[in-house]
């Protein structure tokens, strides 16, 4: 009995060792079956990324195409619609039937101009003037201690001064 004791001891120690060979192969062979699955996932992570990346500049570039074609067909349909708009406007505007604003006028004018030109004496003035030493004495007043160039004297008929323009340098 103790001999069978012995021998299952021994029996016992030999499977545990044949085990923990077993568990330690085993061990490595995952371990490296890991390593391997870690490389797999990081190449496959490359992959990914390089894919989306890929995917994200091509979309980007189609939808900058995709926006300018749609801004080009936007500029076309509003400049066509703008023109037309426009000779709308224009045959309107040359129609001479449809003309929508018009204004009529009646202008009566009864003007006396009296106008000098630099300086003359008294004596070489014009004499069918009627008024001239009043008018000659209105300009003179209107501009003191100023060269006289050219005057223009603007009244009615009845004597009411209208305006008096003065041009100088």
């Amino acid at each position: 009995m103790e001999e069978g004791h012995i021998q299952m001891d021994n029996l016992e120690g030999y499977y545990r060792q044949e085990i923990e060979k077993f568990i330690e192969k085993f061990e490595q062979k995952m371990s490296k079956h890991l390593d391997s699955l870690q490389k797999q996932i990081a190449n496959e992570k490359q992959r990914i990324f390089s894919y989306s990346h890929n995917s994200i500049t091509n979309l980007t570039v189609k939808s900058r195409a995709a926006k300018k074609e749609c801004h080009k067909f936007i500029e076309n349909f509003v400049e066509l619609h703008r023109q037309e708009h426009l000779n709308e406007i224009s045959h309107v505007g040359m129609d001479k039937d449809r003309q929508l604003i018009g204004y009529e006028q009646l202008r009566k004018l009864k003007l006396e101009i009296y106008s000098t030109a630099g300086m003359k004496e008294d004596e070489q003035g014009c004499e069918n003037i009627p008024d001239r030493k009043k008018r000659i004495k209105d300009i003179e007043d209107g501009k003191p201690n100023q060269p006289l160039k050219r005057t223009v004297y603007i009244g009615m008929n009845d004597g009411l001064l209208l305006g008096k323009r003065n041009q100088g340098q």
